[in-house]
C-alpha cells in the first residue's frame, strides 16, 4: 500500500475532526496511518500521545510516543510537560532531567521514602 505524500495534510485534518467529534478510534486509526508514512513527525507523534492519553487512557502506550517525540525532537515542550505529568500521575517518584534533556524516574517505595 502506498501512499501519496500530498495526502498526509489532508488525512491530518480528517484525523482532527475525528477528535472534534470525538470518534477517538477512528483518530487513533488515522494517526496510525499517518505514522506508517511519516513515523518520524514529531507533531504527529505527539498529537497521537496525547489523545491515547487523555481520551483513550492508554497511558502506556501515551507515554512510549511521548518518548518517541523527545527522541526525535529532544525540547518539544509539550512533550516534556504531558510526559511529566503522565509519570507523576501513575507513580510516587520523582521526575528529573538529564544531561539529554530527557525525563527520568527514580522511585524507591519498599520503606515509604522517595529517592
Amino acid at each position: 500500500m502506498r501512499l501519496h505524500i500530498d495526502l498526509i495534510p489532508f488525512i491530518i485534518k480528517v484525523t482532527l475532526s475525528s477528535e472534534e467529534k470525538k470518534d477517538f478510534q477512528n483518530a487513533a486509526h488515522m494517526y496510525e496511518t499517518v505514522l506508517k508514512f511519516t513515523p518520524n513527525h514529531a507533531n504527529t507523534l505527539y498529537n497521537y500521545a496525547v489523545l491515547l492519553d487523555t481520551h483513550l487512557k492508554r497511558k502506556d502506550e501515551a507515554e512510549d510516543f511521548y518518548r518517541k517525540t523527545l527522541d526525535i525532537e529532544p525540547k518539544h515542550a509539550y512533550a516534556l510537560y504531558n510526559l511529566a505529568v503522565l509519570l507523576e500521575e501513575n507513580t510516587f517518584g520523582t521526575i528529573f532531567c538529564n544531561q539529554g534533556n530527557y525525563l527520568s524516574l527514580s522511585t524507591s517505595v519498599n520503606d515509604g521514602t522517595m529517592s
